[in-house]
């Protein structure tokens, strides 16, 4: 039995409309779909200040310190600063905010160690932020374990 063109048209027509439509139910199925931060729009609002306190960070005599160590699975970070007032230290993954960490920086200490066993390899971010002497600071590292 032959087919004529016309059916052979419809056929294809029909075919790629199943397959688009079976992408678009993948797609709309996926409940792990992540934003970057949950509160993007008033980080973006505040992105002069973060601008600013890069500025700052980089016009520091002494810079932060941060190391990571294979063998150790550790992460070092220097604060060689005394007079923090407050701060965080956040490991940010890009692929998945579930797996996102924070470490609060206190007065007290200067140096911390993480453990970074726990954590899946791949691509990390260290954000630190924290204020001194009335003014804000920041500093960003990219990190793959």
């Amino acid at each position: 039995m032959r087919i004529s063109w016309g059916y052979k048209i419809a056929l294809l027509l029909g075919g790629f409309i199943a397959f688009m439509s079976y992408l678009v139910f993948i797609c709309v199925a996926q409940d792990d779909i992540h934003l970057v931060d949950k509160n993007y729009y008033k980080e973006e609002l505040a992105y002069q200040a973060r601008i600013d306190a890069i500025t700052r960070t980089r016009a520091l005599e002494q810079q932060p310190v941060v190391e990571y160590h294979k063998t150790a699975k550790k992460l070092y970070i220097k604060l060689p600063y005394s007079g923090i007032q407050e701060g965080k230290i956040k490991l940010y993954r890009p692929s998945d905010a579930r797996l996102d960490k924070e470490v609060p920086i206190r007065q007290d200490q200067q140096e911390y160690e993480l453990d970074m066993s726990g954590l899946l390899p791949g691509y990390w971010e260290v954000k630190m932020q924290w204020s001194m002497d009335g003014q804000s600071y920041y500093m960003e590292q990219k990190l793959h374990l």
